[in-house]
């Protein structure tokens, strides 16, 4: 659950009701997750999250108990912006992009003026900040690269905004040329929208007149645990509705001590990984000097002196016709040196098939933390001592078994409008329903190249509306939940194989196809104790 370009323009307009304010306080909540206080009129909270999957900011009345140190940007954050003032909040049109003006002053202590540019754009969101120039002096990039939208960004470079494709929901020449033909979706030609929000937008105005109402006076409500806009009449204010969402999207599992202290756990071991399969690399490469080595054993064998001692020697190199001299150790002999390249040189050469075997078993371990992470978003309890007893099982982690007998983990369980869809919550439960409980002929989903559950459809034919759904509980259940295009696969389980030598949850497929919905939990019911 994102916030769209439009729902960032309304957080903006609550935000701005609340300027001029100063910098008070400033928290981390996580790497991508900041809450600024501020005073201004009076004091408020300032909530910000640049992580690609919950990506939003609003103001927050939201209490958050766990909270991490400042990073590296977090202190240079701390270090312009407390006590300085925030003077003007502005969006780049209608889209993901939101610019706050803050007053402050530099290690001089004179007068600067700060620019923190917040970009939501899913894997290519930034947090920026530039100074009056908009020459870029800090910045924190989830998805990591330096190519976004098509631009190059980093420090020191000159901040420029990314490319428009579509047209403002609030130029009232693109609205009237849009009414002459309203047949393509709201989304496709405006900014700011996902298709539902579109979809809703075009049912509450058929008309240029109603459209400009519906944006400039939005209801906003909650109804069955979701939250919409565009309804018969307001029952909530914009930040009320903006921390129900967040509410729901946490549902309180972040700030769970167990929780939380696993993810960092894995996290660290991840990063770890990562380093080692960098240092293998290297090490690998480094195997190119075992042919110096030997080149070298072949030259001092040269020596007319080989039995002899010496500190040094000189011989022709015959691959150059030039005389090189060799420093020696005076204790030992040529000969010695000789035979001690020629080890060295057999040894790295030997070792090329055990660090090929040591980057494999490490890649892999990387993937399996990467879904073992992704899991821990939606696992429940039960589920998450399933996971505890899986990581130990395989020496990721030290756990002491808990007293008793665990609670046997279930998948969750939906229903479909023609069949029930059954979504894994870990590795066990997915190989169970993958390859012993589902029939061949039932359909299984799976988020594409991302880690995520097994999602099955018990039924040999199921309806569109099923697909659909249970293609939104595959994105919703994996990396790519709350993305507005998520792409998940779709085939038949007698074309899902298991891939040798792997997690038997780790699988191959044929014969498939791929379905493009929304990351967002489909409305459709939950069966109970699943």
């Amino acid at each position: 659950m994102t916030f769209t370009g439009l729902t960032l323009h309304y957080a903006k307009d609550d935000l701005a009701g609340y300027l001029p304010a100063r910098f008070q306080k400033i928290q981390q909540l996580s790497s991508g997750q900041w809450l600024f206080h501020m005073k201004g009129t009076q004091s408020f909270k300032w909530y910000i999250d640049i992580t690609p999957q919950h990506a939003r900011t609003h103001r927050t009345d939201l209490d958050f108990p766990l909270k991490e140190g400042l990073s590296t940007l977090g202190q240079r954050m701390k270090k312009w912006f407390l006590n300085a003032r925030c003077v003007a909040l502005t969006q780049y049109g209608t889209d993901r992009v939101l610019v706050a003006e803050i007053k402050g002053t530099d290690e001089l202590f004179e007068k600067k003026t700060y620019y923190m540019v917040l970009e939501f754009f899913g894997k290519d969101a930034n947090l920026i900040i530039t100074d009056d120039t908009w020459e870029i002096l800090d910045i924190y990039r989830p998805g990591g690269s330096l190519f976004n939208h098509p631009r190059v960004v980093h420090i020191g470079a000159h901040y420029t905004w990314p490319p428009k494709t579509k047209a403002s929901p609030f130029d009232q020449a693109a609205v009237d040329d849009y009414f002459k033909d309203p047949t393509p979706a709201v989304h496709t030609v405006f900014e700011g929208f996902s298709k539902p929000l579109g979809e809703a937008l075009k049912e509450k105005a058929p008309t240029q007149e109603a459209w400009f109402d519906a944006l400039n006076h939005p209801n906003f409500y909650e109804k069955d645990g979701r939250f919409h806009w565009f309804g018969p009449e307001a029952t909530l204010s914009f930040q009320a509705w903006a921390d129900g969402r967040l509410k729901q999207i946490f549902e309180d599992k972040p700030y769970d001590t167990r929780l939380k202290s696993l993810q960092k756990t894995l996290q660290r071991k991840r990063d770890k990984a990562i380093k080692k399969v960098g240092l293998l690399t290297q090490e690998k490469k480094d195997v190119t000097k075992a042919d110096a080595f030997t080149q070298k054993g072949q030259l001092l064998m040269q020596s007319p002196d080989k039995h002899v001692k010496k500190e040094s020697v000189t011989v022709l190199d015959f691959t150059t016709g030039e005389p090189v001299t060799f420093s020696l150790d005076p204790k030992k002999t040529v000969m010695t040196h000789a035979n001690d390249a020629f080890k060295k040189a057999k040894k790295l050469k030997q070792s090329i098939p055990h660090i090929d075997q040591q980057i494999r078993i490490t890649q892999r371990l990387i993937q399996d933390l990467d879904a073992v992470i992704d899991q821990l978003n939606y696992a429940d309890q039960a589920s998450l001592e399933s996971i505890y007893e899986d990581l130990a099982k395989a020496h990721i982690i030290r756990t002491s078994r808990p007293k008793g007998k665990r609670p046997k983990a279930k998948p969750k369980i939906f229903q479909g409008d023609s069949a029930l869809i059954y979504v894994g919550q870990n590795h066990e439960q997915n190989a169970e329903l993958t390859h012993r409980f589902a029939h061949n002929n039932w359909w299984f989903l799976h988020a594409k190249n991302v880690p995520g559950a097994h999602v099955i459809i018990a039924d040999d034919n199921p309806s569109d509306q099923t697909l659909e759904a249970a293609a939104q509980l595959a994105a919703y259940h994996s990396n790519l939940r709350h993305s507005p295009k998520a792409e998940v696969d779709l085939t038949r389980i007698k074309d899902v194989k298991t891939i040798k030598g792997q997690l038997s949850s780790r699988v191959k497929l044929k014969n498939e196809r791929v379905i493009i919905v929304p990351g967002d939990l489909p409305n459709i019911p939950q069966k109970k104790g699943s």
